[in-house]
């Protein structure tokens, strides 16, 4: 990724003034400031959640960005397993369907044909690679798949959000 002449104002007074960086693979960096001085406005232009008003950011299409919000997410009633599956979009529902539906079997031949859909379709979008992406990640950051959200302390909350954006292994991680 890389920053050109990037421009950025509220209001009158320009927050980003011309900015010029690049991000390497591999690089880690760490962006440390004053209060107000424009780090998370930064975070956000890079994540594409605001465009800036001058300059440009590019990057190849091909790029995977992932934020971590400075605020704590509010999870209702979803477990740890779903929060983190809904950082792989596009097939997260199906893997979810699925997850809970082996966690609660039944000898209900419904039960058995709806597992036999929910594998079709995971094959179809080469799921089963995101499913263990999903599994190795939650191992990693030991975080309980089945435990609800809501529930957890803040900290275990940040964990849940990292493990999230983690999952979709990310090029960026903001």
């Amino acid at each position: 990724m890389s920053l050109k002449d990037v421009y950025y104002s509220v209001g009158v007074f320009p927050l980003l003034d011309h900015v010029n960086f690049e991000i390497q693979p591999k690089e880690r960096i760490a962006l440390i400031g004053r209060n107000g001085q424009g780090k998370s406005t930064l975070f956000k232009l890079m994540a594409g959640f605001i465009k800036p008003e001058a300059g440009e950011i590019q990057m190849k299409p091909t790029t995977k960005v992932a934020a971590l919000s400075q605020e704590l997410p509010n999870f209702e009633q979803k477990t740890v397993y779903e929060i983190v599956a809904s950082g792989l979009e596009d097939i997260q529902a199906i893997l979810v369907q699925y997850h809970h539906l082996i966690a609660h079997p039944t000898e209900d031949e419904s039960w058995l044909k709806e597992i036999q859909r929910l594998q079709q379709a995971i094959e179809h979008h080469n799921g089963w690679h995101l499913q263990e992406r999903i599994e190795k990640t939650l191992q990693a950051l030991e975080l309980p798949a089945d435990v609800l959200g809501a529930s957890l302390s803040g900290g275990w909350r940040r964990r849940v959000a990292l493990a999230r954006a983690l999952v979709q292994e990310p090029d960026i991680l903001l």
